[in-house]
């Protein structure tokens, strides 16, 4: 385990989390492990993107990153980087993710890789192991910070503490990620509803068009005498 202080009350950053960033990581990890069935706990690698002002922090995309040889491809960390903030302008890399449940001591190093990309990047970990009686999100969030131990400078990771920030289109679309089964039937999510009641709309509207474009018609070619006479039409 890498060199981790466990007390969050020195920490003063203010961290929103959004839930694209873990269907994201959640989704990167479920293709690697159907990808390599052979080593299934395999971890994978990506970079957070979002705003910074000051002190808040709000996290809203990722991206993933290539691992090999026990390092980040940095080129092309840079090239997707830049390929992202070109539809992103206003995002910023953050730091970076992983899957497992604690630091390694190799961590360190890949946070290393990451700092030229931010001075001060974030680390987020998410646990993809199963625990039936756990309540809260499986996910951590550190901080680094470099401390001097036995006169050494130190590279040391800090719990900082975060909130889950959604926005009205982030709420649906989860929820009908929540609700869709293995065989893709979604019919309960929230999603699906909005979209039948739109459905139902659209069709009614469609109708109402047409019965208006005949009693235009109808007008037109003189067959509704009556309406000259102040009656009303069967169209109506």
């Amino acid at each position: 385990m890498a060199n981790v202080v466990k007390d969050t009350e020195t920490c003063t950053l203010n961290i929103a989390l959004h839930p694209l960033v873990i269907i994201n990581i959640s989704d990167h990890f479920t293709r690697q492990r159907v990808r390599f069935t052979t080593t299934p706990s395999a971890r994978v690698f990506g970079a957070l993107l979002g705003i910074q002002s000051g002190r808040n922090i709000e996290i809203f995309n990722s991206f993933e990153l290539v691992y090999a040889n026990n390092a980040i491809d940095t080129e092309y960390f840079a090239t997707k980087l830049e390929q992202m903030k070109s539809v992103f302008p206003n995002y910023d890399c953050l730091g970076w993710y992983s899957t497992g449940n604690e630091p390694l001591p190799s961590d360190t190093d890949l946070n290393k890789q990451v700092l030229q990309f931010n001075e001060n990047p974030l680390y987020l970990l998410l646990d993809t192991a199963v625990q039936q009686h756990r309540k809260e999100l499986p996910i951590t969030i550190y901080e680094s910070e470099l401390r001097i131990v036995n006169d050494v400078p130190t590279l040391l990771f800090r719990k900082a503490p975060y909130k889950i920030e959604t926005g009205e289109a982030e709420r649906i679309a989860v929820d009908h990620v929540a609700h869709v089964s293995p065989v893709g039937n979604g019919s309960g999510s929230m999603l699906i509803s909005h979209l039948g009641g739109m459905h139902d709309a659209i069709k009614m509207l469609n109708i109402r068009i047409k019965i208006i474009q005949k009693f235009i018609e109808a007008t037109e070619a003189g067959e509704n005498e009556r309406i000259k006479k102040g009656g009303r039409s069967s169209y109506e």
